[in-house]
């Protein structure tokens, strides 16, 4: 069952966002939390044939247009440094809205959690429509930097409580594209901020769009690697692996360690009473079929034999010898 499970969270993600060895990653990391050559394989056959099927019907076509983009100096660290401690704050205040909002909800009928989730949409959807659907074509506004700093955190900020109502509430639908939305407003907003503030630098907001992006996944779901692979193949860009690492890993820690919060996916199981455990030996136990460990040392006899019936029945030194009497043990 975990098998399965994995191999069609890696095969959704990469056809959701041509992103087949993210879906891979991300499927181990966070889903079977196992790098068993074992798990890898199934997980990377669904990840290749749903990305092969993906592309049949719609196209190779890249999720976001990304241009090249890379640091202007080494003087930027400091500055993707900050957007990994914001990113980080923002990730573990998505998670406690989350785990509030699920406290609170889980004692309603589902229809009443339904109805609730729609109309507070509705209404950030009258007041702000950005926040209505997937996003991407706002994302591909963000990454050209078409969007003043003010409208960019709003949209953060708005599409962080309509995701959070709609996950809580049990709304089908999913975590990364809505991560991928609030990292990527927050980071052009905040690229934005620092072009006002520090001129000289020759920052590009697109560049910190797509390093928040990295950092939100990452530190909301608790998947460094997996939001590593996918900034790389989504931008095409290994230029922009270096100030990735340091975003990802400083937004993973400001989450995880400085606010004390589990993956977005934890969370939500524990709202719901369904704690996922995984430790090394439930892990090993799951990779053991029963016939393996099976103790085979053992020997078949009769109940009355001869002394070198005996001697033959002991020459393999058997554990245990079953007596048998009637065709019976």
């Amino acid at each position: 069952m975990l098998t399965l499970v994995g191999c069609c969270t890696a095969a959704g993600i990469a056809a959701s966002f041509n992103t087949p060895l993210a879906g891979v990653i991300f499927s181990l990391e966070v889903i079977m939390m196992d790098y068993q050559l074992a798990s890898f394989i199934p997980v990377i056959l669904s990840a290749v044939t749903a990305t092969v099927v993906s592309n049949a019907f719609l196209g190779n076509a890249a999720v976001f247009s990304v241009p090249i983009m890379e640091l202007g100096s080494l003087k930027e660290i400091p500055l993707v440094v900050i957007l990994g401690l914001l990113s980080g704050t923002l990730a573990a205040g998505f998670i406690i809205m989350v785990k509030k909002i699920a406290g609170k909800g889980k004692v309603w009928p589902i229809e009443w959690q339904m109805m609730a989730a729609g109309i507070s949409i509705a209404l950030l959807g009258m007041w702000l429509p950005e926040v209505m659907g997937i996003g991407y074509d706002t994302i591909n506004i963000a990454l050209i930097g078409s969007y003043s700093a003010g409208l960019l955190l709003l949209m953060a900020a708005a599409k962080l409580v309509a995701t959070s109502i709609c996950s809580a509430l049990n709304v089908p639908g999913g975590m990364i594209g809505p991560s991928f939305f609030i990292g990527a407003t927050l980071g052009a907003g905040f690229g934005h901020l620092m072009i006002a503030w520090l001129p000289d630098i020759g920052i590009q907001p697109g560049l910190y769009a797509m390093l928040g992006m990295s950092a939100m996944m990452g530190a909301s779901l608790q998947a460094p690697l997996a939001a590593l692979t996918a900034l790389l193949e989504l931008t095409d860009n290994p230029q922009i692996i270096m100030p990735g690492m340091l975003v990802v890993v400083i937004a993973g820690l400001t989450a995880s360690e400085l606010f004390g919060q589990e993956s977005l996916f934890i969370t939500m199981l524990k709202a719901k009473g369904l704690d996922y455990k995984q430790h090394p030996v439930l892990a090993a136990l799951r990779r053991m079929g029963v016939a393996s460990i099976m103790n085979k040392d053992f020997m078949r006899s009769m109940r009355n034999i001869s002394l070198e019936q005996a001697h033959k029945l002991l020459e393999s030194k058997p554990k245990w010898i079953v007596i048998t009497e009637d065709k019976k043990p």
